[in-house]
């Protein structure tokens, strides 16, 4: 019987790693053994998964996936320890690898291979020690080095005594996340996620990119999506409206909204404050993802217009940010002024 590979990972947002495992296991049948590993930048999903892999490749929420080729304990942290984890490289099924790559990337190159290494821990060996008796290893069993295009782009990541070789499977979507159009790819689909869906909402969309509202659109299950632009360049390619206006000025009508998100919103917070609660109705959600601010959380706790459901810190190509998830209170108000709370900032 050939070999073949049924553990699995998906590289998450750090503190969005159970957004990611509630997708996988609402989206993908049979899935078992799933196990979140929180990293400070990026987390980790493990699953296993016996069916076919290319039922992975339509999922928005992970910035990546990949096939686990070797799981290696028990390394120390001396040349012991490294001619351990390369005896037990040395016996990874490459075959397998190449038949999974294949199947997910029917135009990828099985023969040539990309290497990258990460090590947490107190080794008396370096990453790039590793990085070349492992090519060296690579090339001595028939494969070859390349550069871009897809390949068996393979990852081996050592923390402490443990070491996991993976392969990445499809494209990294982690440059999406933030782009210069506003909040896209993974980061979108994780904030679209976490909010309800009926399929008769009204959305409010704010600080997204192109990418990002597209990737709203293709989640389906919305009723509208309308799309706030300064400039109103998005246009309606994204199958939504799209409105001129701005955080602190909606051109929508009071409790239109059911559901808003905003991403990258930057000071002064107490206009869009105000106006996000004017557009939603008693009972709609709000998915705010700002720049990690003092202000901002005193802001929200002292208002009368929303209760917090959560404040989550979330890490962007090492930025702090926190994820507020807010309910509009059925008689609350926005407040014009609060004592000793900074309104601008």
């Amino acid at each position: 019987m050939e070999g073949k590979i049924f553990q699995y990972y998906a590289n998450a947002l750090s503190g969005l790693e159970e957004v990611v495992a509630d997708e996988l296991q609402s989206r993908v049948p049979e899935l078992s053994q799933v196990r979140l590993e929180r990293g400070k930048r990026q987390g980790r999903v493990f699953f296993t998964h016996r069916r076919s892999p290319r039922l992975l490749m339509d999922l928005r929420t992970p910035l990546s996936l990949g096939g686990v080729l070797a799981q290696v304990q028990g390394i120390t942290v001396g040349r012991p320890g490294l001619e351990r984890l390369l005896d037990q490289l040395g016996k990874v099924d490459l075959q397998a690898a190449q038949r999974l790559l294949k199947s997910c990337e029917p135009e990828a190159d099985e023969r040539r291979f990309q290497l990258s290494v990460t090590m947490q821990g107190a080794q008396r060996f370096s990453t790039g020690d590793v990085a070349y008796q492992i090519k060296a290893l690579l090339e001595r069993r028939g494969l070859s080095p390349g550069e871009g295009g897809a390949l068996l782009r393979l990852q081996l990541q050592v923390e402490g005594q443990r070491a996991v070789l993976g392969m990445q499977l499809g494209p990294n979507r982690a440059r999406l996340c933030l782009e210069e159009g506003g909040a896209g790819g993974p980061l979108v689909s994780c904030l679209g996620h976490l909010l309800p869906a009926t399929g008769r909402e009204v959305l409010l969309a704010m600080g997204c990119s192109p990418g990002g509202l597209g990737e709203l659109a293709a989640s389906g299950g919305r009723g509208v999506l309308i799309a706030v632009d300064p400039e109103l360049r998005q246009g309606a390619g994204f199958g939504g409206l799209a409105v001129r206006g701005q955080p602190a000025f909606l051109p929508l009508a009071e409790g239109s909204a059911d559901l808003v998100m905003a991403a990258q919103l930057q000071p002064p917070y107490h206009p869009w404050l105000g106006e996000m609660a004017r557009v939603l109705h008693p009972g709609g959600v709000a998915a705010v993802l700002a720049a990690e601010s003092r202000a901002l959380s005193a802001l929200l706790q002292a208002s009368g217009a929303f209760a917090i459901v959560t404040g989550l810190p979330i890490n962007l190509k090492g930025r702090r940010f926190t994820l507020w998830m807010l309910e509009r209170l059925e008689d609350g108000e926005p407040l014009l002024g609060i004592e000793g709370v900074n309104l601008g900032g």
